[in-house]
């Protein structure tokens, strides 16, 4: 799936990479009208807590949400 950034997207997720480390990026399909469709949702590698960020950039913390697992390996 594409994940599609704002500017200000981009800024808050490097500002959160440099905090929480490594981020698993998800964003709900476009196909949806209304903001939610333009929110990303960030959740740092290994943990179970995430962070949704509005089109133009504002960070909260949104709790438990799927685990973001280690990535595996490619042979």
């Amino acid at each position: 799936m594409t994940v599609m950034l704002t500017p200000a997207q981009a800024r808050a997720v490097a500002a959160l990479a440099e905090r929480r480390g490594t981020l698993t990026l998800h964003q709900l399909a476009h196909d949806r009208e209304g903001a939610a469709a333009d929110d990303l949702y960030a959740t740092p590698q290994g943990a179970a807590e995430g962070y949704r960020i509005t089109n133009e950039g504002a960070l909260s913390e949104i709790g438990e949400t799927l685990p973001a697992d280690a990535p595996t390996p490619q042979s």
